[in-house]
């Protein structure tokens, strides 16, 4: 059933992930999505550049499944199908910290620094890493 249920998470965590990283974007540039993604022409939105990271999203949850079915020796099958679960989320959930630290920031510094200091969205928590953008590449002045 996690070999079913798991490519479905992995490509709806992957959607959303990408929404939130095109969106942060966006906001960072202070233009529409599609024309931040056409300046920055990273790899992140392509299928081949991004398919290691949709695989990753979809093996996810049944690797961490079969994880705990491998580690888990209980009788009760309720029990092993929750902690499944349990842990096939938390290693869905790692995925998407991943991309999130290694692709929210918009890449070779296109960005406002009013609006993302440092290249970082001013929601972001601060004890969470984050990509290096590095400095402003003059984005504002590009008209």
């Amino acid at each position: 059933m996690a070999f079913a249920v798991g490519p479905v998470l992995g490509l709806i965590a992957d959607f959303r992930a990408g929404g939130l990283i095109s969106s942060t974007w966006s906001s960072c540039m202070d233009l529409p999505w599609q024309t931040a993604y056409d300046i920055t022409d990273d790899p992140r939105f392509d299928l081949v550049g991004d398919f290691p990271m949709l695989a990753a999203y979809c093996l996810a949850f049944p690797l961490g499944c079969l994880a705990t079915l491998l580690v888990v020796r209980s009788r009760d099958r309720l029990t092993v199908v929750l902690a499944g679960s349990m842990v096939g989320l938390l290693a869905l959930f790692a995925v998407f910290a991943v991309d999130l630290t290694s692709n929210l920031s918009p890449p070779r510094g296109n960005y406002l620094q009013s609006r993302c200091p440092h290249g970082v969205p001013p929601w972001w928590p601060a004890f969470l890493p984050v990509r290096d953008s590095g400095p402003p590449s003059g984005f504002e002045h590009r008209g």
